[in-house]
């Protein structure tokens, strides 16, 4: 469990952390119910600058869109 966890609310799940900079352009989100939280920490529990980095927080119901949205990701880089 991550701090980041103690954010979310009841029907929400972290997923990762993103730049700030790049929430606009981030493909797995298309479709997918989210919202940006208050403070993200690094893998030891720090704090990351919010300046920086923000936690997304992911709606549970929108989980399975967000895990296909991903495979089509991956999908576009696997190659045979």
């Amino acid at each position: 469990m991550s701090k980041s966890d103690n954010e979310a609310a009841r029907d929400e799940e972290w997923v990762f952390n993103t730049r700030i900079s790049n929430i606009e352009n981030c493909k797995q989100l298309v479709d997918v119910e989210y919202r940006l939280g208050k403070q993200a920490y690094d893998i030891h529990g720090e704090k990351i600058h919010k300046s920086y980095m923000l936690p997304v927080f992911v709606k549970k119901s929108s989980l399975g869109k967000l895990d296909a949205n991903w495979k089509k990701e991956m999908e576009f880089y696997r190659r045979d």
